[in-house]
């Protein structure tokens, strides 16, 4: 999993890396809630969605594991 940054224009427009525009086209669905967004091109299935998810799941644990070790002073 690859973690990116963007920001906003002055205008209130999310930027979208070239990367992910190319990969994603130009259409796409977003779901939101309070504190996530998920963004995915309009012709995937919710299920294939919800199987990256579990894959996305499971790389935020472990980076939560490895901040959690790092702050204890364990290694790597």
């Amino acid at each position: 999993m690859v973690e990116l940054r963007t920001k906003m224009t002055e205008s209130d427009v999310l930027y979208i890396p070239k990367r992910i525009r190319d990969a994603f086209g130009r259409h796409m669905k977003i779901i939101t809630d309070a504190v996530a967004v998920v963004m995915f091109p309009e012709d995937i299935e919710y299920e294939d969605v919800l199987i990256s998810l579990e894959i996305m799941k499971a790389d935020l644990k472990h980076r939560i594991s490895l901040e959690e070790r790092n702050k204890s002073g364990g290694d790597t």
